[in-house]
């Protein structure tokens, strides 16, 4: 068994949380205008139930896409896509049975990524797929990663489809009315494009059973999160339709980075047909 072979913040980056001043709750940026325009140069944050602030040359928010628009809109910013346009992929898990083919082999608990169901035409009507191979016996899937079966226990297949999501204008992270320190997340649904594609599930699957001998497919359910949330800062050139600008520097702040995910182009590259 190998331990810690995949870099982590535990085992690669934990001695930053030894210093109480970095292992805090930052809430909001403070900006000094005068000659130099309006730079940010200081972050105010809680450590220990108590407010503190310190002053820096450059500030980089890197508190994912829904902590970055949470403290973007706490330290007064006004442009109405803050916290807009939030997606990720959509996650639909499959417990699938196989017939004399033995799984969790792996070195990892994913072990495959699959992508013949990336790229092609079909992305002008419904979302590329990705497909994740799970190599763990122990998921969280209602059906359970082993069969009850003598001599077959491990003849089970578990596959995420993980289908990329479009910017949706619906699905929000606000700062919450009751407690501002909370980001409040509103997310309506997954896009129609998005759902297109894990609709296509069932014909996916039947071309896997072109080269697995798939013997029944035990369920499919929709997952909670991807763990990739992304879009809430948008990436652009003019001012009015974006956030960050190309280097990911807060536009009409000359010096504050959104690191990513949070930022996304205001456009999307171009769908192949």
């Amino acid at each position: 068994m190998s331990v810690d072979a995949k870099f982590t913040i535990q085992n690669g980056l934990a001695e930053i949380y030894q210093d109480s001043a970095r292992n805090a709750q930052a809430s909001r940026r403070s900006e000094d205008g005068g000659n130099r325009g309006r730079i940010a140069q200081a972050v105010n944050y809680l450590s220990a139930k108590k407010d503190e602030r310190d002053t820096a040359d450059l500030i980089v928010l890197g508190a994912s896409a829904l902590f970055n628009p949470h403290i973007l809109l706490r330290s007064g910013f006004s442009h109405p896509l803050i916290g807009r346009r939030l997606h990720e992929q959509m996650p639909v898990y499959a417990t699938i049975d196989l017939k004399g083919v033995k799984c969790y082999n792996g070195s990892t608990v994913l072990t495959g990524l699959g992508y013949l169901f990336y790229e092609g035409a079909h992305r002008a009507e419904h979302a590329a797929c990705m497909i994740e191979t799970w190599s763990s016996p122990f998921p969280y899937r209602p059906d359970g990663a082993l069969r009850l079966e003598r001599g077959r226990w491990n003849e089970r297949l578990m596959l995420g489809f993980l289908f990329d999501d479009i910017p949706d204008d619906r699905n929000r992270v606000t700062v919450s009315s009751r407690d501002p320190s909370v980001a409040h997340v509103h997310f309506e649904d997954y896009s129609e494009y998005a759902q297109k594609a894990a609709d296509r599930i069932p014909q996916m699957i039947d071309k896997l059973a072109e080269a697995l001998p798939i013997e029944r497919i035990v369920s499919t359910s929709l997952g909670t999160t991807a763990a990739h949330i992304q879009g809430t800062v948008v990436m652009g050139d003019d001012p009015a339709t974006s956030v960050v600008d190309r280097y990911l520097v807060t536009i009409s702040i000359g010096i504050c980075w959104c690191s990513v995910p949070a930022p996304i182009p205001r456009r999307v590259p171009p769908i192949r047909r």
